[in-house]
């Protein structure tokens, strides 16, 4: 009997301590306020198509007051989230992430508060032109999501950008020259 007791004691105690164990994963608040989050084609300000691959400067800003925790090496390992978003049929597609060492996800970079730190990704001509129209016309959607650390809480934090991509009409022969500063006296 004292066995019984002592067994059903401690299937109450293993119980409890699972419950407890799941509230805190539970905890995480998930906002899009705690980083600000900007997307831009290098070298493109247009985000002008050219038959070549894309390359984005993925910028995040601490917008805090205080210090926030950013997995920043995960994150450039795995990757954004990338949908691309067909203009003329509106048919979508998801790019693929990279995997990522899983132990990174807890290794923060610390962003002061106005700081910002990048992250850069391309998106090759192939995945550009995937939708088969002779010019390319898409948003592709850039997200991430991890969890940060604000005031020793963890946060999920959630950044979205749009970013508009066609095709560069001016034939390459037309392009105006780039000033060039006359040297000459």
């Amino acid at each position: 009997m004292y066995y019984q007791i002592a067994a059903k004691f401690l299937v109450l105690l293993s119980l409890f301590t699972q419950i407890n164990f799941c509230k805190e994963k539970k905890e995480i608040v998930m906002s899009d306020k705690v980083l600000g989050f900007a997307v831009s084609c290098r070298d493109n300000p247009g985000c002008r198509f050219k038959g070549e691959n894309v390359f984005l400067d993925i910028k995040i800003t601490n917008i805090q007051k205080v210090d926030v925790g950013f997995p920043l090496q995960f994150a450039k390992d795995k990757g954004p989230g990338v949908k691309l978003i067909d203009t003329e049929t509106k048919k979508e597609s998801y790019l693929s992430t990279h995997l990522a060492d899983w132990a990174l996800k807890d290794e923060f970079t610390i962003i002061k508060p106005g700081d910002s730190v990048s992250m850069e990704w391309v998106i090759t001509a192939d995945e550009l032109r995937q939708f088969g129209h002779s010019k390319v016309d898409l948003t592709a959607e850039i997200t991430v999501i991890e969890q940060v650390r604000v005031g020793g809480k963890l946060v999920e934090f959630r950044g979205v950008a749009p970013v508009r991509i066609i095709t560069d009409d001016t034939p390459k022969e037309t392009e105006p020259a780039s000033p060039i500063a006359d040297a000459s006296p």
